[in-house]
C-alpha cells in the first residue's frame, strides 16, 4: 500500500471517528433532555401529592368545625361515592394537565 493509499484511510477513519463522536454526543444530548423532564414529572407528582395532603388536612379541619358546632347531632356514617368539591377538582384538573403536557414532551423526545 502507498503513503497515499494509507493517507486516505486514516482521513476515512477519522471522519468515522467524528461522526460517531457527534452520534454520542447527540445521544447525550436526547438523555439530558429526557432526565429534565423526569425531573419536571417528578416535581409535578410530588406537588400532586402535597396538594392532597393539604386538601385533606383542610377537609378534616373543616369536619372537626362542624362536629364542634353541632353536638347534639350524631356522627354520620361516611359517604359513598365521589363528592364534588370544586377546590380540590379544580386541583386535580390542574395537575391533569401539567401532566398531559409533559406526557407529550416526552412522546415528542422518541
Amino acid at each position: 500500500m502507498s503513503q497515499e493509499d494509507q493517507l486516505y484511510v486514516k482521513l476515512d477513519e477519522k471522519e468515522g471517528l467524528k461522526d460517531e463522536l457527534r452520534n454520542v454526543q447527540g445521544t447525550v444530548a436526547n438523555v439530558n433532555e429526557a432526565l429534565e423532564v423526569l425531573r419536571n414529572v417528578r416535581t409535578v407528582r410530588e406537588d400532586a401529592i402535597q396538594k392532597v395532603y393539604e386538601n385533606l388536612a383542610h377537609l378534616q379541619d373543616s369536619l372537626q368545625n362542624v362536629e364542634q358546632e353541632m353536638p347534639g347531632v350524631e356522627k354520620s356514617e361516611p359517604v359513598e361515592g365521589r363528592v364534588e368539591t370544586p377546590e380540590i377538582d379544580g386541583s386535580v384538573q390542574e395537575l391533569h394537565s401539567e401532566l398531559e403536557t409533559l406526557q407529550e414532551e416526552l412522546n415528542q423526545l422518541d
